[in-house]
């Protein structure tokens, strides 16, 4: 047996039309009775027979009024017995219609558009016969250029229907909403767009609301269900224009996410799911009313982002409430249901602001498959709750655990490694790092703008410190003998525009800046092996403090000037005594005494006008250093000044 081709769902709107058997009778030249007869189809009364073999028939095809195709073909001769025998189980009278096919349809539209299902049966030698059912129970058939109807009859669906999974049956309520069902009544399949403006409920006796089926709503303002709908299939209404949808408690299944409905305010779910797989990307969304019996929330659930929410809440319950929590944010505090286990950070993108895990949840990963930007989450967690970073660490997660004691014009948050820190009441300011934190990286945290004074006095175990983008000002937090090993300054930060960044630590192996300053003062910076800028200082290299004792230089570039690398001279410094060779920023234009003590060769940049050799350390004395053309050279016959260079190359301009 041959599948049956899947269902293609219709257009067709039902229209009532009573043919009365009055109405028909002026044009009716013969009275037939027709019915099944050892798998012959006979039409007959005194005068004459017209009958079919149906053992001959080919295949079955069936349509519905307003589809333009006859889309589902049934080619399974035992199943056309059954769909015969059950048409027809009763004889029925048939009134042949004078005229042809064509005029007949036309005294006829109900045979040809509104409210009808046609079988086609095509026989082996080409000839078809089309049955025509209208959903008033009027019957007809067209064959051989002529048409029999049957005004009067009307037709048991029920024997029909079983052996027809496929069959789709169009229905019109009392506000004029046109849609399909199966044929057992228990499926919603489509809605069609056409419909007037208004609510819509999905109407008693349906079982399951199928896939898609309301994708082309465009003018349902509020969707709500009847107490024997059990089953909600996937993307229901992806694309649909409601405005609020209500799910009730007796639903026992809604799979996979609302997606895509983008004038829907308000999403109500009571539905005793416990898994909510999201509401993606529906940018008018304000209440979302989620079940108590949620255990999980699927990745990506809120992806696409809600700008427009205001509320989360759980059905049933009384809405939670953590005002300390929600002065501190100033802004909107989502509450997600009690009885959700486990989350991660993925799980909540798109809910941009603070979030209030239940208890329940008590493994929180922090870390997330995509990059953040510069998103700012603030995670009220439990006080027993685990989080989970791996390698992951970014200023855009901050923790407010519950149950810590906040002193009076403060507030203590951890970062997603356990780091515990002190912002002051309004969380601009972070006022204090904890001694006793045990991580190596901390990123000062989305929001915070200041950075008081002594914030990371003591440090023990701190090694690389980053601040977030939102960070305008920083107290003088650097002080000598402090032991971080890197620093990255953001480009937010202003304070350095038209001042000198000072740093004197003998720990400190990366300076990265990306913000604009005016000067460095890296002395004594023995560690010190690479550089970032964002641009080049004015005057970089005039006084000895910018670099002198960064024994360990190896790199210092630029972002907004191209690398610049001499491949020749680095291929003849390795031959020579294989030293590193360190690019000087193009943008500076002297070098003063004893600026460089690195033991590296030099690449001097075209940008610089007078070279004085006495600005090269003594630590090694078989530097190789390439200077442009046109530098001036100054000291360069003075032997003390030349024991740190060994070889000077001059390249052509």
């Amino acid at each position: 047996m041959k599948a049956l081709k899947k269902i293609v769902w219709i257009a067709g709107l039902v229209l009532v039309v009573v043919l009365l058997a009055s109405c028909a009778s002026d044009s009716h030249e013969d009275v037939f009775l027709m019915e099944v007869q050892d798998e012959m189809l006979v039409l007959k009364n005194e005068n004459s027979t017209l009958s079919y073999n149906l053992d001959e028939v080919k295949y079955l095809s069936y349509s519905q009024s307003g589809s333009g195709k006859d889309a589902y073909v049934c080619e399974d001769r035992a199943l056309m017995s059954e769909l015969f025998s059950a048409m027809f189980a009763a004889p029925i009278t048939m009134e042949k219609l004078s005229g042809d096919v064509e005029s007949v349809l036309a005294s006829y539209p109900l045979l040809a558009f509104e409210r009808e299902v046609a079988f086609s049966f095509v026989f082996e030698n080409g000839e078809v016969v089309r049955w025509i059912f209208g959903f008033d129970g009027m019957v007809a058939l067209v064959a051989s250029n002529e048409v029999y109807l049957s005004p009067s009859r009307t037709l048991d669906y029920s024997t029909v229907t079983p052996h027809l999974s496929w069959f789709v049956i169009t229905h019109r309520d009392a506000n004029g909403n046109r849609y399909d069902v199966s044929a057992d009544g228990k499926t919603f399949l489509y809605y069609y767009p056409d419909n007037p403006t208004g609510d819509f409920m999905v109407p008693e006796g349906i079982e399951t609301v199928a896939e898609t089926s309301f994708r082309d709503a465009r003018n349902v303002r509020e969707l709500t269900f009847s107490s024997t709908v059990k089953t909600i299939e996937g993307d229901f209404f992806s694309g649909a224009c409601f405005e609020r949808v209500v799910i009730p408690e007796t639903v026992e299944s809604v799979k996979y996410s609302f997606y895509n409905c983008r004038n829907l305010r308000e999403l109500i779910c009571a539905a005793p799911m416990t898994v909510f797989y999201g509401a993606v990307e529906m940018p008018a969304l304000e209440l979302l009313v989620l079940p108590s019996t949620l255990t999980k929330i699927g990745i990506w659930a809120f992806d696409g982002g809600l700008p427009s929410l205001k509320e989360i809440r759980t059905y049933g319950e009384e809405p939670i409430k953590d005002e300390v929590l929600e002065t501190f944010c100033g802004e909107t505090v989502y509450y997600l249901p009690e009885g959700v286990t486990e989350l991660s950070i993925d799980h909540l993108i798109g809910l941009n602001g603070t979030i209030y895990l239940p208890d329940s949840c008590k493994t929180f990963y922090a870390a997330p498959e995509v990059y953040l930007a510069d998103s700012t989450f603030t995670i009220s967690v439990s006080a027993d709750t685990e989080v989970i970073a791996g390698d992951y660490y970014d200023g855009g997660i901050r923790i407010w655990r519950r149950g810590t004691e906040n002193e009076e014009g403060k507030v203590t948050l951890e970062d997603i490694h356990g780091n515990r820190y002190d912002l002051s009441a309004d969380g601009l300011t972070l006022l204090y790092y904890h001694a006793e934190n045990t991580g190596r990286i901390f990123t000062v945290p989305n929001g915070v703008q200041a950075v008081l004074w002594g914030a990371f006095a003591d440090i023990p175990c701190l090694k690389e410190l980053s601040f977030s983008n939102t960070v305008l000002g920083i107290g003088r937090i650097f002080y000598d003998g402090i032991t971080l090993e890197k620093i990255t300054l953001p480009s937010s930060l202003a304070q350095y525009e038209n001042s000198t960044f000072e740093i004197h630590s003998t720990t400190l192996k990366h300076l990265d800046i990306y913000c604009e300053v005016g000067g460095l003062s890296l002395s004594g910076c023995e560690n010190l092996e690479t550089v970032y800028l964002e641009n080049v200082p004015s005057g970089l290299g005039s006084n000895e403090e910018d670099l002198n004792g960064c024994n360990s230089l190896r790199k210092i570039w630029v972002r907004s000037e191209e690398s610049c690398r001499d491949e020749a001279f680095e291929s003849y410094c390795a031959t020579k005594n294989n030293y590193p060779v360190l690019y000087l920023p193009n943008g500076m234009e002297t070098l003063c005494a004893d600026l460089i003590t690195a033991c590296v060769n030099v690449y001097i940049p075209d940008s610089v006008t007078a070279v004085d050799y006495a600005c090269f350390g003594d630590s090694c004395g078989d530097r190789i250093v390439s200077v442009p053309a046109h530098a001036e050279i100054v000291n360069g016959v003075d032997d003390e000044a030349m024991q740190s260079v060994s070889e000077v190359i001059r390249r052509a301009e």
